[in-house]
């Protein structure tokens, strides 16, 4: 969606009006929005063809960093806040 669109932004955006309008659940719109975070990274690796040294690893570090806190927001980020988010449900009833 990122690469299509060309924008994180209007990616993320785009899926908060799917949350809002509840196209998608929760759990869906917090996946989407950390696979948007690394679709970022295209913008790196087009840039970086035919580009020096430099430029390359530029690219590559920008690809691993966004996949390590994509790892991160997948395995503690997400659970955590979900679990937050129906902690929250259970004290309203």
């Amino acid at each position: 969606m990122t690469v299509i669109l060309y924008s994180s932004s209007a990616a993320i955006t785009t899926t908060i009006a799917e949350l809002a309008t509840q196209v998608i659940q929760l759990e869906q719109a917090l996946f989407l929005v950390i696979g948007q975070n690394v679709g970022t990274v295209a913008t790196a690796i087009l840039a970086a063809i035919g580009a020096n040294a430099s430029a390359k690893r530029t690219a590559a570090v920008h690809v691993a960093f966004n996949m390590m806190y994509a790892i991160l927001a997948f395995l503690i980020l997400s659970p955590l806040f979900l679990w937050l988010y129906q902690s929250k449900n259970l004290f309203q009833l």
